[in-house]
């Protein structure tokens, strides 16, 4: 196959898009990630209207976090979410704040206007410093400064960040990154709050794949499902990774961004076309879990996708998921302390039985996957009924309470 996947047959079965959908664009890759900027740019090519809501920062692997803190004025902090076309750079991490600009010597380049970078921040009030531990004060230079909580016990600042906020008049700003879940409910806020409902939420394009139990612990998944529990249709998009292994492997992607992004773009067409009248996208808390394939291994690499799969999440995985092993001779040579344990490895791809739908199965068989997900835990109702039957002589009483108290 070329290199064009759009002159395959599965982008021609569908029809071009001639409406305009409002869609709420997100990831866990950051704002100023290559998939997400190619996403934005063929959607709207496509003539949708696109608000792009994402982390500031690299957020991969969050799955359904929240900022926990953002919610605890009692903190010893001011905190809330902010919002602006500056991706995360070292140097817009943390600075001192004044009049609500970042210093002239930040230099990190703007994205659009509507490419919304969701950040976390902190605002330390130098008035509150006496209630708060200041350690090392008389021997900074040997020990540096550190503030601590003196409530939660928490390492607030340290360093020359904690040096800066005590000696200035200003008030003192600490930005982290918001996680993925949270940067799509800022936006799915704000848009709301302008009367506009999104028919649509995409999430990625995620570099790097989500099959099977990989798909739990992702943020590109994560947000989808945090969007399906509001009532709007989601799709999570991930494409191969682009990095290398961990071992020097090179990426081999049977697909560009560019190309998983007009495929998606083709994705909604299709779906509109199908659509019943007054109808979401979707049927209600449904959502898809899309992903291109790719390997390491150059011997069973293909440009040529065989064609779109619609699978089942499955219980398999194309990596070993938990304890994982990796210690190069060179390592080994550095450190006597590094004992490697032989059961267990890192297994790059690993397939353990699995239908013949099994999303990894198909994915490592070089299709395009489709999932359907609801992001709902609750058991079928078959083993909701096994389960009652089985705990039905499960209680706790008053007096049972009592006597564990």
């Amino acid at each position: 196959m070329k290199k064009a996947l759009l002159t395959c047959s599965i982008l021609a079965a569908f029809s071009a898009p001639s409406w305009s959908l409002n869609i709420l664009l997100a990831n866990d890759d950051g704002c100023a990630s290559e998939g997400i900027q190619a996403m934005k740019t063929a959607l709207i090519n496509a003539g949708h209207s696109v608000d792009l809501y994402a982390p500031a920062s690299q957020q991969s692997g969050k799955s359904g976090s929240i900022e926990t803190k953002i919610h605890r004025p009692d903190y010893g902090s001011e905190n809330k979410f902010i919002v602006n076309n500056i991706p995360y750079s070292e140097a817009s991490e943390a600075y001192i704040y004044t009049e609500g600009q970042y210093p002239a010597s930040i230099t990190t380049p703007e994205l659009d206007e509507n490419d919304h970078c969701v950040r976390i921040a902190r605002t330390y009030n130098p008035e509150n410093w006496a209630e708060i531990n200041k350690a090392a004060l008389d021997d900074a230079e040997a020990n540096g400064y550190t503030i601590i909580h003196p409530q939660y016990g928490e390492v607030l600042l340290e360093g020359w960040q904690a040096r800066a906020a005590l000696h200035s008049e200003l008030k003192y700003i600490r930005e982290v990154s918001a996680t993925p879940r949270d940067s799509m409910l800022v936006g799915l806020a704000v848009l709301r709050d302008k009367g506009i409902e999104p028919d649509l939420i995409i999430s990625g394009i995620n570099d790097g794949q989500n099959v099977g139990l990989m798909a739990t612990t992702s943020g590109t998944v994560g947000l989808a499902v945090a969007g399906l529990q509001r009532g709007v249709p989601s799709i999570a998009v991930s494409n191969f990774t682009s990095e290398l292994d961990g071992r020097g492997g090179e990426s081999h992607r049977s697909a560009t961004d560019e190309e998983v992004a007009m495929f998606t773009v083709q994705l909604v067409a299709e779906l509109e076309a199908k659509r019943i009248k007054d109808q979401p996208l979707l049927p209600a808390f449904t959502g898809l879990n899309v992903n291109f394939p790719g390997t390491f291994d150059l011997e069973r690499f293909s440009k040529e996708i065989k064609g779109v799969a619609h699978t089942v999440l499955g219980g398999t995985s194309d990596v070993l998921i938990g304890p994982g092993i990796y210690i190069d001779e060179e390592t080994l040579e550095k450190s006597a302390d590094i004992h490697p344990v032989a059961d267990y490895k890192v297994v790059p791809q690993q397939v353990i039985g699995g239908a013949d739908n099994d999303e990894t199965k198909m994915y490592l068989d070089n299709y395009i996957t489709i999932t359907p997900i609801d992001g709902d835990y609750t058991a079928g109702l078959r083993k909701q009924e096994l389960l009652k039957v089985k705990l039905r002589d499960v209680t706790f009483t008053a007096a049972e309470q009592e006597a564990a108290q």
